[in-house]
């Protein structure tokens, strides 16, 4: 009874560790929901991923976003990297650090609003800690595989 309890709760602590540790290999891409499932919409900053821009579909043409830089860097312009003016996106209005475009007919999958800006201040990631389920996990199977080969051994020796 013993070496049943033990390998249950040696199963039972790895498939916990393993349910925590699935956030540490999650990639937290910046993409805005879209109500248009071909067109997939990414926000940058010096072309580096950022929460720094906000995205606003309109709701009366699912093509038409609005884009806002929020961050605190002096903002000098759009790009929209991939793409040309014209021949896949139009732009509707543009009123200090926001740009509205429609994203015209015939393009589908990936689009990339990239806001320029000078003295974008540094993200300050040394009060983060390191995530560390990669090795929990690593820990966790050590610690089940070595109560499985005690209670078989165990098993054996009765």
């Amino acid at each position: 009874m013993k070496k049943l309890v033990s390998i249950l709760l040696s199963v039972l602590m790895v498939v916990a560790v393993c349910a925590m540790s699935v956030s540490a290999f999650a990639l937290d891409p910046v993409v805005s929901p879209s109500r248009d499932k071909d067109i997939n919409i990414i926000t940058e900053v010096n072309g580096k991923p950022s929460k720094d821009v906000t995205v606003e579909q309109d709701k009366d043409n699912p093509r038409v976003y609005t884009f806002t830089y929020t961050g605190k860097g002096d903002f000098k312009r759009w790009e929209f990297p991939g793409s040309e003016e014209g021949k896949h996106y139009r732009i509707i209005s543009k009123d200090g650090k926001t740009i509205t475009v429609e994203i015209l007919e015939g393009w589908y999958g990936d689009f990339t609003a990239n806001a320029i800006v000078e003295n974008a201040p540094q993200k300050d990631d040394s009060g983060k800690s390191p995530k560390t389920g990669a090795a929990a996990l690593g820990v966790a199977a050590m610690g089940a595989g070595a109560a499985i080969i005690a209670a078989v051994k165990r098993r054996k020796n009765d």
